[in-house]
Order: C-alpha cells, then structure tokens, then sequence
C-alpha cells in the first residue's frame, strides 16, 4: 500500500496520469508504485518540452509489460502503457 498525506492507497487495477510534470518525476512516481506492488496497469502521458529525452523513454519501455505509443493527436508526447 502506498502512503499519501497520511492515507492508504490501494490496492488499484489501474492508474491513469496525464499530468504535467517533469519527466524524471513521472519516472519516480511510477517507480514507487511498481515498487509496492498496488497497481496493475498503467496508462501515463510522459509529456516532452522540446526534444524528445530518450533515455527517460528507454527507461519507461524497458518496464516489463510495458508499451510505448505515439498518438496521434500528441505532437511531443508519449504514452506509456503497461498491463498485468
């Protein structure tokens, strides 16, 4: 279970984000909810400023299950998709 602000958070079948944040953010977040186990499926919008950073793509597509995606309508933007 995860701890935010003093409640619990799961167990959840799936997360969606589609916030704006940095990158390395994004990474830190899904990492700490890989780590504890509580979700099963991610949907995430990794938002890029500009260039693409690949190695945080590299990062996010080599997450076991995972898959990567360039939507159509998102011009500097992936979606990153892992499912149980």
């Amino acid at each position: 279970m995860l701890r935010a602000r003093s409640r619990t958070i799961g167990p959840v079948d799936w997360l969606f984000s589609d916030v704006v944040c940095y990158r390395r953010a994004a990474s830190r977040l899904v990492e700490r909810w890989l780590a504890a186990g509580t979700c099963r499926n991610f949907v995430c919008t990794l938002k890029f400023q500009g260039e693409t950073d690949h190695a945080t793509a590299a990062r996010f597509a080599a997450i076991p299950g995972s898959t990567l995606r360039h939507m159509f309508h998102n011009k500097h933007e992936l979606t990153w998709i892992k499912q149980a």
